[in-house]
């Protein structure tokens, strides 16, 4: 995937050099001349799971991980063979940890709404306010917009869409005291 990146400017500047022209959009770049047709590459939907976030077995870790060309920091996932595993760590009352997941590179175009799909099995319990999602126009989440999400026993599937798609960021966040158990969280870039 790399590759291509590399290769679009310098396609794009060959482009431009025989009398073509190229734009970039958000997350899409287009390159075209007189002769050729338009070529657009989109932003891809992005599912986090337990292999493509790297999470060892049998551990919870904190982290960095690039999936799908974005990069996304984690504290205190685990992967005890259920999928991602989040849970509150408060063994040190002085050091609490929640489980957290957000991404630290923008989506160009906004986010248009996360899919999370628990494990089979593990959807046992309703939990009131279980997860926080904070979305945001920067990395900091300076003045972000959360959202709450309950979960109820035995769903298994959620969708959760942020009250306006063009923020570029989320930190979704556990917060209750048990654990909870994903197959994959989606993220769906606006198109």
């Amino acid at each position: 995937m790399k590759k291509n990146i590399i290769l679009l400017p310098l396609l794009m500047l060959a482009l431009a050099s025989c009398g073509g022209n190229s734009t970039s959009n958000g997350g899409q770049t287009s390159v075209s001349d007189s002769q050729t047709s338009t070529v657009t590459v989109e932003e891809k939907t992005v599912t986090l799971t337990v292999s493509s976030l790297g999470l060892e077995s049998q551990k919870y870790a904190d982290g960095t991980v690039e999936v799908e060309g974005k990069g996304f920091q984690f504290v205190e996932l685990g992967n005890y063979g259920n999928g991602i595993q989040m849970r509150t760590n408060s063994k040190d009352p002085e050091n609490i940890k929640k489980s957290s997941l957000w991404n630290t590179a923008a989506f160009s175009k906004g986010i248009e709404s996360i899919q999370l799909n628990v494990t089979n099995g593990k959807a046992g319990y309703s939990n009131e306010n279980a997860l926080i999602f904070e979305f945001a126009n920067d990395v900091s989440f300076a003045n972000s917009s959360t959202t709450m999400l309950s979960t109820v026993k035995d769903q298994t599937a959620y969708t959760v869409t942020p009250e306006a798609s063009t923020y570029k960021f989320v930190r979704i966040t556990i917060n209750i005291t048990y654990s909870l158990y994903f197959e994959s969280i989606v993220i769906n870039p606006v198109k």
